[in-house]
């Protein structure tokens, strides 16, 4: 009886030294993922800056106080479009979280949402928010030509005045 107890005690510690060798494994990997995804993420951080800037000098300009684009005060009535992009994937610690705290923060009352990524699409859906009308999937699913449909179709709602705000709500890394 008391070989039999140890047996099962050898056998126990070698599937828990098996265990930790995956896990280590996994580690290896998912570290290698996170390091090419912050490079990516790096890299692309100086376009999206330098975006931001031409952005801002151009709605300075006095031009734009006349356009469409310009924000006038009867559109603060018109409902608000909120493109949150969010992960596909939990255990992502406070991602999501602090993406859907911040959306309910600045949506206001009368929002329709456009949730990118699956936790997005299931937040809003599960809480019965109202969704734009095309939905998209995962992040990874969508590509540049979707992109720009999608974007031209907002852009046209939004100058039709369908929308009187179009917020875009995301992380930066």
């Amino acid at each position: 009886m008391a070989g039999a107890a140890i047996n099962g005690i050898k056998a126990r510690m070698r599937s828990v030294k098996n265990t930790m060798q995956i896990t280590g494994a996994m580690e290896l990997v998912a570290t290698s993922k996170l390091r090419h995804a912050k490079v990516r993420a790096e890299n692309s951080r100086a376009f999206s800056d330098a975006l931001s800037l031409a952005i801002s000098d151009i709605a300075r300009s006095s031009v734009m106080r006349e356009s469409v684009w310009f924000s006038h005060p009867e559109k603060q009535k018109r409902k608000t479009l909120c493109i949150v992009i969010a992960g596909d994937r939990g255990l992502a610690g406070g991602f999501n979280a602090n993406v859907f705290r911040l959306t309910a923060s600045i949506a206001g009352e009368n929002a329709v949402y456009l949730p990118i990524g699956k936790k997005a699409r299931d937040y809003f859906r599960y809480r019965g928010l109202p969704e734009y009308e095309q939905t998209v999937g995962a992040v990874t699913d969508v590509n540049v030509g979707e992109a720009l449909d999608l974007g031209g179709q907002i852009a046209r709602e939004f100058a039709e005045g369908t929308y009187g705000k179009v917020l875009l709500i995301y992380t930066r890394f």
